[in-house]
């Protein structure tokens, strides 16, 4: 029963994973980085525009960083949830879940899980 609730805390957190726009966000903060260093790096630029320049990309890094350890905590804390709810349908759910093979149980489901998803809705919009 523990490995079943295991498979099902992993699946749900990867839904919220999923559901959460942290890849895109983690794609801001690495384009805004890039701009960052582009502008430093630019000959062309004075040291007066490359103040503000780096000022704006800042505030902009600064926010994006921000959604992002927001999106990890909501992940955090689902699991946190998700882990004590199966602890009580399921006890020992928690020692098999940070045990080696319930971490590689867990991984192998994700990947799986993921791949199906991806599978199931291959050309719906």
């Amino acid at each position: 029963m523990t490995w079943l609730a295991v498979g099902i805390v992993t699946i749900l957190l990867v839904e919220v994973f999923l559901r959460l726009p942290l890849i895109s966000t983690a794609g801001k903060v690495l384009q805004i980085s890039q701009k960052a260093a582009h502008i430093m790096r630019a000959k062309g630029v004075s040291d007066h525009w490359k103040e503000r320049a780096i000022q704006a990309y800042s505030g902009r890094l600064l926010k994006a960083s921000f959604l992002l350890i927001i999106g990890l905590g909501v992940i955090f804390f689902a699991g946190y949830l998700l882990t004590l709810g199966a602890e009580q349908i399921a006890p020992g759910t928690l020692v098999l879940l940070l045990s080696f093979w319930g971490i590689v149980f867990s991984v192998v489901i994700a990947i799986l899980y993921v791949y199906l998803r991806q599978l199931m809705f291959k050309g719906k919009t």
